[in-house]
């Protein structure tokens, strides 16, 4: 895509984002009331949300094609290849689930975001030519990262709301997610567009080291009982 296209498209998406957020706080009763936005408990639900679909899905885009286009494989070994990461995903949830009641839902976080951005940093240091046994151990870690965060990270947005707005709370978590598809699958193409898959999947793992910082910072550890809602298993 042409600069100019991909600066056209940014500054739409900002201006509807913008455009959404001034309505929302003239409206009578609106779709997202923004006091929420002042509960940092629920602000870094979002961002940890935001962070994990926007590293995963991004880079399962980047190494679609880095798979097919540069090491020559089919889809359907590409997608053979990818299995590790929805795997690991599956085998770890019940895991967490444990130890989210125990601990709460931040280390879980921490760890997941840090795991999500060593799998795809692996990635970009040995590049997609890499040994396949190093590129799938990334994915591992990635698959990993996203079962240590995905519960914990709803169940942090609704237990940051009173039981009349868990309902709310789920739902805007939910829309953090998809969100965070959105813009990771665009915002990682254009730069493998402009700079390569290393480039990429560097991007990437940045954004869930942001997201890990501010679990560091703002998330406060909860008790046990915080982490009966953290039993979810979609991303």
């Amino acid at each position: 895509m042409a600069p100019q296209w991909t600066l056209t498209l940014a500054v739409v998406a900002a201006a509807g984002v913008g455009l959404f957020f001034w309505t929302q706080g003239r409206v009578k009763n609106p779709m997202l009331p923004l006091g929420l936005l002042r509960n940092r408990q629920l602000v870094a639900a979002l961002i940890v949300t935001f962070a994990m679909t926007f590293g995963t899905y991004g880079m399962l885009m980047v190494n679609s094609f880095a798979f097919q286009q540069q090491r020559g494989e089919s889809a359907l070994a590409t997608a053979a290849a990818f299995l590790p990461t929805p795997l690991t995903y599956l085998a770890l949830i019940p895991v967490v689930n444990v130890v989210a009641h125990r601990t709460g839902p931040k280390l879980p976080m921490l760890t997941g975001l840090v795991l999500m951005a060593v799998g795809m940093l692996v990635y970009a240091v040995a590049g997609p030519n890499a040994n396949i046994v190093l590129l799938e151990a990334g994915f591992v870690l990635t698959g990993a990262g996203l079962a240590f965060n995905t519960g914990p990270a709803v169940g942090l947005a609704m237990s940051a709301m009173p039981l009349t707005r868990v309902g709310l709370a789920s739902g805007v978590a939910n829309l953090a997610r998809l969100v965070g598809i959105t813009v990771g699958v665009a915002a990682l193409g254009t730069v493998m567009a402009f700079d390569g898959v290393r480039a990429a999947l560097l991007a990437g793992g940045a954004v869930d080291l942001i997201g890990a910082v501010v679990v560091l910072r703002w998330v406060a550890r909860k008790p046990a009982a915080v982490a009966e809602s953290t039993q979810v298993c979609h991303a």
